[in-house]
């Protein structure tokens, strides 16, 4: 039996590239240390740029007691407290009548549920009362820090069984400006880590994009080519021929290096009080770097992501040539981001590559993308997995999937078609 596929059309022209690099060896960079200051603003947007991945929240259920509170209604109501690290002073006062979908705040931690402006909140209506999940949108939370109260905008996600409540929290802010570095204009900022029952929210992302690409939705759910994991990353060995998996993630590095086209930078991140509240400060410090030639052929190449071996260090390259220059040293290729249109797909192959003082170095990435179907037998099941490939090989996935038509299947034998089908998301 011979096996074909026919799928959506996906990318395969080519399209302007900007790639991230990261910074070790190679031909110096000349620099003289000039400082560049980006005091960054809170903002806030309507979507959720992303979930907290550390976990569920906890919840104090021990007897709350509120000075005052309005009528929690009839049906299941539970008083308790979202505890967010271990400082009680950051933890919240709640009253949530799970039954009418309805969720009192105590955001000033005071003890009374009828002074907070902002603190009731009615649960989204998505689909039947019966669903799994409360979504309560638009919660203003504020933390005790060293520096003052630092702000973030969350929407509050409960799963309620019948037994015990999960919570979680879905960032809507993000700290942003504009900067001017190399003779173009940049939109910079930090994009923090949700809070969770490790405590407030943390920096974990880089955003940075030209200022002109400002107004499109960050959503790390989905995925986007304009923020930089700025955590450290361990793996762990490599197994045979493939390439290191991720092991952890820890906390945010600050001794990386940022590599812009014919300019590196140290990067460093203060937390600072601001009209009462807290907000980060980034300092770009203009940083000698040696570099080398890097050649990257593929279509549809957007943005190229590579990571130093020593994990330290990381750099953009903004539209490189048919040779590029880029940082000498040895990395693994994080993503590899394509567009064409509308339409983006990504990769992250961890592959590694490693770019010399002298010659050039080759990087195949990118399109033309293919499609590819790849069958496995279990007893008397036989299982269809669509799989969209790179120039290099590497597996892709498209951002915006097209789930009203999924990809279709057709098998042949003789030249007659013996069966067809379309594929499942999953």
């Amino acid at each position: 039996m011979r096996g074909a596929v026919k799928a959506n059309r996906v990318l395969t022209e080519s399209a302007a590239c900007i790639c991230i690099v990261c910074v070790a060896g190679g031909a110096a960079l000349a620099s003289e240390g000039r400082v560049h200051t980006a005091v960054l603003e809170y903002q806030e947007v309507p979507n959720a740029i992303s979930w907290s991945t550390r976990g569920l929240l906890n919840i104090a259920t021990q007897a709350v007691v509120f000075a005052k509170e309005p009528d929690l209604g009839a049906g299941r109501v539970v008083r308790g407290l979202l505890a967010f690290g271990k400082d009680t002073n950051n933890w919240v006062p709640f009253g949530w009548n799970r039954d009418q979908e309805k969720l009192w705040l105590d955001l000033n931690r005071n003890r009374d549920l009828t002074d907070d402006p902002e603190g009731f909140i009615s649960a989204l209506k998505e689909g039947s009362p019966l669903a799994y999940y409360q979504v309560y949108p638009g919660v203003r939370l504020t933390f005790v820090t060293p520096t003052g109260p630092r702000r973030a905008l969350v929407n509050l996600q409960l799963a309620r069984p019948d037994s015990f409540a999960l919570w979680y929290a879905h960032l809507r802010s993000f700290w942003q400006t504009r900067l001017s570095l190399q003779g173009r204009e940049w939109q910079i900022g930090l994009v923090e880590e949700p809070p969770g029952p490790d405590g407030p929210p943390e920096p974990a992302y880089l955003l940075l994009r030209p200022w002109e690409a400002r107004g499109r939705p960050i959503d790390l759910n989905v995925g986007t080519p304009d923020l930089i994991d700025w955590r450290r990353v361990y793996y762990q060995p490599r197994q045979a021929d493939g390439p290191p998996r991720a092991l952890k993630i820890g906390s945010i590095d600050w001794r990386r290096v940022l590599y812009l086209p014919e300019q590196a930078y140290r990067i460093q991140c203060r937390q600072e009080a601001r009209s009462g509240t807290a907000g980060y400060t980034l300092e770009l410090t203009e940083t000698p770097v040696e570099l080398g030639n890097l050649r990257v052929t593929g279509e549809c190449l957007y943005r190229l992501v590579l990571e130093g071996l020593d994990g330290h260090t990381v750099a953009v390259l903004d539209a490189p040539g048919a040779v590029t220059k880029a940082p000498a040293g040895a990395y693994r290729v994080r993503a590899v981001w394509l567009r064409k249109g509308e339409a983006e797909g990504y990769s992250r192959s961890d592959k590694a590559v490693v770019v010399g003082e002298r010659g050039t170095t080759s990087l195949v990435a990118g399109g033309p993308l293919q499609n590819s179907l790849t069958l496995s037998r279990w007893g008397k099941f036989l299982f269809l997995r669509h799989r969209i490939a790179g120039a290099d090989g590497s597996e892709y996935r498209l951002l915006r999937r097209d789930r009203d038509h999924p990809p279709e299947w057709a098998a042949y034998r003789n030249g007659q078609t013996t069966a067809t089908g379309k594929f499942a998301f999953g």
